[in-house]
């Protein structure tokens, strides 16, 4: 409940929350969707072995993997270095959310 609260005070949400009161919905639920579309993050594990990008919307854009890992007994970490990578850009773009709907 503290974080609806704190999402309430947040002055671009208040912005949205007025101008969606003034029937722009559509107009803003657009606006939105176009900026998270376009919003790149990124993240990486193994030292740089394995790179992912994804969008606004948490889909996976690009995946990177060095060849150097790619060989059959390397198969348990090449998972585990594309999960890590997902799972640090998905906290890269929270934090990115939190900064651009913070000012």
């Amino acid at each position: 409940m503290d974080g609806f609260r704190e999402l309430l005070n947040n002055a671009h949400v208040r912005e949205l929350v007025s101008s969606l009161q003034k029937g722009n919905f559509a107009e803003n639920m657009q606006m939105l969707h176009d900026k998270m579309e376009r919003l790149r993050v990124h993240g990486e594990s193994g030292g740089g072995l394995v790179k992912t990008e994804i969008n606004g919307h948490g889909q996976i854009m690009n995946l990177t993997i060095d060849k150097s890992i790619l060989t059959p007994d390397d198969q348990a970490l090449v998972e585990s270095l594309c999960v890590a990578a997902v799972n640090i850009a998905k906290k890269n773009l929270k934090e990115e959310m939190a900064l651009t709907f913070s000012s």
